[in-house]
């Protein structure tokens, strides 16, 4: 295949997802709304310690999972912007806190702009995302946060991998048409099937006993 026709085919790929975003409200345009009429659940008004937020790109991403081996994670890619996940995310915390002893790691990877840092951890503080290892990135929302991730649907959009940093399955709230994605009534029970996994051995090294 030409490398003109791959381009062209990110480039769809692209529009159907900002297509997507926009039928949902998650359209990049409406980064500066104010988003603070949204409920959040679980406030901590009087705790002043701030969650964990690195600013980084797809290498710090990659970083972060290989640091994860050994462990189950969750990765949810939202923004500040995007109702819907601004709905779920309390949902994305919950599950960090009720697994973690078992073996859970949750990232959440923003799709807000690098000068949006201080809307993305307040909004963090509020939501007691202190156990959410959450990752900022360079690109923003457009096509290169896209590309950068190979998101196939609309945020909110999860990743689950297991111990061995294999991903196993993806979720959204319209998976059809997503190759291997499924509904995101079905994160938990996922969770739940890769918790109870053994980790894969080591090869053994020649010689090896």
């Amino acid at each position: 295949m030409s490398a003109t026709r791959v381009l062209r085919r990110r480039w769809g790929l692209c529009s159907i997802v900002f297509l997507a975003m926009a039928a949902l409200g998650c359209n990049p345009r409406d980064g500066h709304q104010d988003t603070d009429s949204t409920p959040t659940p679980n406030v901590a008004a009087n705790d002043d310690a701030l969650p964990e937020l690195q600013l980084g790109n797809k290498s710090t991403y990659d970083s972060v999972l290989q640091e994860s081996r050994g462990q189950v994670v969750l990765v949810d890619f939202w923004a500040t912007w995007c109702a819907p996940c601004i709905q779920q995310f309390p949902h994305t915390v919950e599950l960090g806190n009720r697994y973690r002893e078992q073996g859970l790691r949750v990232i959440a990877v923003s799709m807000n702009e690098p000068s949006d840092r201080a809307k993305v951890l307040e909004f963090l503080k509020r939501s007691k995302a202190h156990g959410v290892s959450s990752l900022l990135t360079e690109y923003g929302a457009g096509s290169a946060f896209v590309e950068a991730f190979d998101l196939r649907g609309d945020i909110p959009f999860y990743r689950l991998y297991d111990r061995n940093g294999v991903l196993r399955y993806s979720f959204s709230n319209e998976p059809e048409g997503i190759e291997h994605c499924e509904s995101i009534e079905r994160i938990e029970e996922r969770i739940q099937q890769l918790l109870n996994e053994e980790m894969a051995s080591p090869p053994l090294q020649a010689g090896g006993s």
